[in-house]
């Protein structure tokens, strides 16, 4: 096998995860939402607190691609605005949350 036909396959491997990666950020931050929404509603709270991991994990797996001045950034890449909308899907979490209070 040559060596460009390695480097082929093993960018194609990557992004691949990368694409599955940020399928796993929303969906694990989709379910920690629709937890704690349903415990707001079905148990008595005088406090309540949650941590959300996918803004930290977002950013291990695709800083790369967002910031302009890394060392490997990617230019162009279809994962650059990955960051960016994950902040925005989990706002629109946080507010649905707040409705509820």
């Amino acid at each position: 096998m040559s060596s460009i036909t390695i480097r082929w396959t093993l960018a194609i491997a990557a992004r691949k995860i990368k694409d599955w990666l940020l399928a796993q950020i929303y969906q694990m931050t989709n379910k920690r939402f629709r937890l704690v929404r349903h415990l707001v509603q079905t148990k008595p709270w005088d406090f309540c607190t949650m941590v959300e991991m996918g803004v930290d994990q977002i950013h291990h797996g695709f800083w790369r691609f967002y910031d302009l001045e890394h060392r490997e950034h990617v230019p162009n890449h279809k994962h650059q605005h990955a960051i960016r909308d994950d902040y925005r899907f989990v706002d629109q979490q946080i507010g649905s949350l707040l409705e509820l209070i």
